[in-house]
This record gives C-alpha cells, sequence and structure tokens, in this order.
C-alpha cells in the first residue's frame, strides 16, 4: 500500500509540477506559483495524452502501447524539466512552503477530510467481482427490451427442408400443381400490438 501511495504522489504530483515547470519557464507573471505549475502541468499531461491516443486508436493499437509510449513521454519530458529547471526549484519550494505556512484553518479541515475519505475508501471498502455481475446482469435484463412477444401459436414450417435452390431467406416453396395452394402456404404470425 505504502508503494502504491508513492506513485499515486509521484504520478499525480511531482509529473505535472515538472511538467508544469515546462511552460512557466516561458511565463513573465505569476512565474514561481506553485498552482500554475500544477494546473498547467495537468493541462500538458491531457493534451499529450490526446496527441498519442487518437492515432493508436485510429490504427487499433493495443492499450500496452499506448501506455509504454505515454509512461516513456512523460519520463522524458520530466527528465528534461527537471534539468532545465534545477536551479529554479529551490526558490519556488521555498515559496510552496511559506504558502502552506499561511494556510488557514479551513484549508486544513479540508485536507482532513479528504484524508478521511482516501482512509475510508481504502480501509473498508467491499468489493465482490460477484456483486459487480450481477447488478450488470439485472440492469441489462431490466433496459434490454423483448425482441419479440411471447406467442402462443407456433408457425407453420416447410414440409420438407430447404435445397440449395431454394435459400431460406426465399421465403416458402412455391406451389406445385399436385397440391392445393392452402396446403403450402403458411399462416401469417400475429402482429404484435
Amino acid at each position: 500500500m505504502i508503494k502504491s501511495m508513492a506513485l499515486i504522489a509521484v504520478v499525480l504530483g511531482v509529473v505535472p509540477f515538472l511538467l508544469g515547470l515546462l511552460f512557466t519557464r516561458f511565463v513573465e507573471e505569476e512565474k514561481n506559483n506553485l498552482l500554475l505549475h500544477m494546473a498547467s502541468g495537468y493541462m500538458i499531461m491531457f493534451g499529450l495524452f490526446e496527441v498519442i491516443a487518437l492515432p493508436l486508436i485510429w490504427q487499433r493499437q493495443s492499450l500496452s502501447l499506448l501506455i509504454g509510449i505515454y509512461g516513456s513521454m512523460l519520463i522524458v519530458l520530466s527528465v528534461v524539466s527537471f534539468i532545465w529547471n534545477f536551479k529554479r526549484l529551490p526558490e519556488i519550494l521555498k515559496q510552496a512552503v511559506d504558502a502552506v505556512r499561511h494556510f488557514t484553518f479551513c484549508i486544513w479541515a479540508q485536507f482532513a477530510v479528504i484524508a478521511g475519505q482516501v482512509l475510508i475508501y481504502s480501509r473498508y471498502q467491499y468489493a465482490n467481482a460477484d456483486d459487480s455481475f450481477y447488478v450488470a446482469a439485472a440492469t441489462t435484463a431490466l433496459s434490454t427490451p423483448c425482441a419479440t412477444p411471447m406467442s402462443t401459436t407456433s408457425p407453420t414450417r416447410p414440409s420438407s427442408p430447404p435445397t440449395r435452390s431454394s435459400p431460406s431467406w426465399a421465403g416458402p416453396p412455391a406451389a406445385s400443381s399436385t397440391t392445393s395452394p392452402s396446403a403450402t402456404t403458411p399462416t401469417p404470425r400475429p402482429r404484435p400490438t
């Protein structure tokens, strides 16, 4: 669990921050604003995903290929950003720590509520595959209309199986001169109302 929490912190915190530094390097105003770094980093991540994912979807490539390309691009851009902005990092982190020191009680209460929700979700979530299956099956059964209503009369069947010259989609066999037309003509099915 610690390993997954560290991975989440890196992917959702460090990578967007480093990608945002690529953008804010060329911005004059609010150059050291932590929120601007994070927001622009997320926008770069989402845009990069779209640019990579759409051509792969159109070419019907696998998801593992998309994950490999996207992950490697994020790693390369994060390393490039870290190298370019290495001298700016102490100043940015100092301003971020100063901003955290000036947090009000409401901000800390919001963090506590979020931490409580994460704890409850991770500790007390009940997940059973059977429940998911039955809920989906019940939803499908309720929302899927019946194709044809049940009929009390059985349809008449042709007296002989279809041959190659008369495929089953051609309809009933033609009446011959030896049989009466009423014997070979099937009775129509009642139409649903």
